[in-house]
């Protein structure tokens, strides 16, 4: 599984790499600056489980997440953009332990919080569309009494879009998206509980040096 991971990451960043290196003298940059923006993502769902099959240790349902942050877009042709920022994110879940004959089943909720920061690039076509992807630095800054392994590591996310930009420079989007967060984790565990998240990001940018 550890090697499966690291070849989707070489693919995807060698993707990122590539779209980056041929299409980075390709024409001028609307916004000599870039563009800056605010997003949040009020529709969106979890899934708290293990790569690996696995008996016992209980199961994790949805409760609801959300996520805002900020970001940053620079155009690099007039079909590539890179993006960064940083996302701040919750997830709520209920944990529900195994199954015992003569014991009651106790259903506990849980609040995993993440702070993140993409590096992705998005790809324009069709004058309102667009698709986005790359990794995501994830740092799990959740309270120390959740029972889901910390989600500290390397993630990835994927999406697509569509878009309005106005003539004065600003811009207005609507992203549905998915992510898998700790694909790379930054701990010792053999078996690690992974979170994926699947949302609707609504954002609006204002471009920068025209």
């Amino acid at each position: 599984m550890k090697k499966s991971k690291l070849i989707f990451l070489c693919l995807l960043a060698g993707f990122i790499f590539c779209s980056v290196a041929t299409n980075a003298q390709e024409g001028k940059t609307k916004f000599r600056y870039g563009a800056i923006g605010v997003y949040a993502s009020p529709f969106a769902a979890n899934e708290i489980f293990y790569f690996e099959s696995m008996y016992g240790g209980g199961s994790y349902s949805n409760d609801g997440s959300y996520a805002f942050g900020l970001s940053y877009i620079y155009q690099l042709s007039k079909y590539f953009d890179i993006e960064t920022g940083i996302d701040y994110s919750i997830h709520n879940t209920i944990s529900t332990p195994d199954f015992f004959p003569d014991i009651p089943t106790i259903k506990t909720k849980h609040k995993v919080e993440i702070l993140s920061i993409p590096m992705t690039v998005r790809v324009n076509f069709w004058n309102y569309f667009f698709a986005n992807g790359g990794i995501i630095w994830d740092f799990d800054v959740s309270k120390k009494n959740v029972p889901v392994d910390s989600q500290t590591g390397l993630g990835a996310m994927l999406g697509v879009g569509i878009k309005y930009d106005f003539d004065f420079g600003l811009s207005i989007y609507v992203n549905p998206y998915i992510k898998q967060h700790s694909l790379i984790y930054f701990s010792s565990d053999n078996h690690h509980l992974r979170l994926y998240e699947s949302g609707i990001r609504i954002g609006v940018t204002y471009g920068l040096g025209k």
